[in-house]
């Protein structure tokens, strides 16, 4: 159990986003496209997916958790595992990042008043990440943060410990996750705008 579930709750909702995010932009992918489209699509699927597991900023107060947890990973399959790692490694080493085992380069001795480098490109496309099974992996993970705002929803519920405004019930039935929207219903009886 974490230490601060409202922090989880907002972590969550944050990664639903980045996983509906890598979701759509390999949805849009198509092979016949320009070669700098399929590029900039899997590029931006491989960041939006990655975000949730990397560490990000909490906030000033610490309103979120710094990444998602892993227990993200225990309904997946070995393949889903192995497509997973080499996702956050392309990220880590050649998208994010230029890491020179990914983008070599190498001077090459020639006259004396000239330079001459050699240098291999970094092109995530030649990566052969399967497509379709990158979109299902983006939406099995989003999915998976669907049902952990809920289970934390009732967890927070039942101990007490989410912070809703003053004066608004804290029932399971507050927070509604449907077709990727998160609601949270308040009835306006319950609002008091003036405390």
């Amino acid at each position: 159990m974490t230490k601060n579930p409202e922090a989880e709750i907002n972590r969550v909702n944050i990664s639903v986003r980045d996983f509906e995010e890598a979701h759509g932009y390999l949805a849009a992918y198509d092979s016949n496209l320009e070669v700098v489209i399929q590029r900039a699509l899997l590029t931006a699927a491989i960041v939006a997916y990655s975000r949730p597991f990397k560490k990000s900023r909490g906030g000033t107060d610490g309103q979120s958790t710094r990444s998602i947890s892993s227990l993200f990973d225990a309904s997946l399959d070995e393949n889903q595992k192995s497509l997973h790692s080499k996702i956050i490694e392309l990220r880590d080493q050649g998208v994010a990042h230029s890491d020179f085992d990914c983008k070599p380069t190498r001077r090459i001795p020639s006259a004396p008043k000239s330079v001459m480098m050699w240098s291999k490109s970094f092109d995530v496309l030649s990566h052969e990440i399967d497509i379709v099974s990158f979109r299902d992996l983006a939406w099995i993970r989003y999915h998976r943060c669907i049902e952990r705002l809920s289970q934390l929803q009732g967890s927070s519920s039942s101990n007490g410990s989410l912070e809703l405004p003053d004066g608004v019930s804290k029932n399971r039935d507050a927070l509604e996750v449907k077709e990727g929207e998160i609601t949270l219903h308040i009835k306006l009886q319950d609002m008091n705008p003036f405390n």
